[in-house]
């Protein structure tokens, strides 16, 4: 168990083999998702340290980032703003926002950062969560500052229904932008 082995490492915070055990029983394609699916959990439970720790050792990823950040900040952390910067810098190759929770993160990194970055994720995490006219909306006020095809080809899917010409434009520009990308002409 994840949670039973980050537990042992909490409650031995010197011991090198508790953190190391925990760090690596996480075996999976994604591991940075199961530390965030921790860290929602402590946060969830009023324990906003503890999920800073989980997060501080995760494989880096830009959603920990910004959970950081956010954590970072609602403990009145002066390294919120450094931490949301970073967030900002990190690629946003293979973050998919997928947990009610992360919604507040992303709509508090997007009311502070120039970055279109959090308001795409903010976005994909309400897709996740059925709010499709959310994610719509939040896509196409983004215009076509993103430099990011995976931004694209998402607004694409999102808005076919209402506009199938700028779905297609929307797909050109995806490969445009990364033109060995194959699934932007399929």
């Amino acid at each position: 168990s994840h949670f039973e082995r980050f537990e042992r490492h909490l409650n031995a915070p010197g011991d090198p083999a508790a953190r190391d055990a925990f760090v690596s029983g996480v075996k999976n394609e994604m591991p940075h998702e199961t530390f965030l699916e921790l860290a929602a959990w402590y946060w969830a439970a009023g324990r906003p340290g503890d999920a800073r720790r989980v997060l501080s050792l995760s494989p880096p990823s830009a959603e920990v980032k910004y959970w950081s950040a956010y954590l970072a900040a609602r403990e009145q952390d002066r390294a919120a703003e450094s931490l949301l910067r970073e967030a900002d810098a990190a690629s946003p190759t293979l973050v998919f926002p997928l947990r009610a929770e992360s919604v507040d993160v992303f709509e508090w990194a997007a009311g502070l950062s120039s970055s279109w970055k959090p308001k795409y994720y903010l976005a994909l995490a309400r897709w996740g969560l059925n709010d499709l006219a959310g994610a719509r909306e939040l896509m196409v006020r983004l215009g076509d500052e993103p430099r990011y095809a995976p931004f694209y080809a998402a607004r694409a899917e999102a808005i076919a229904a209402a506009s199938r010409a700028q779905a297609r434009t929307d797909l050109e520009r995806a490969a445009a932008i990364d033109p060995g990308g194959w699934r932007y002409g399929k």
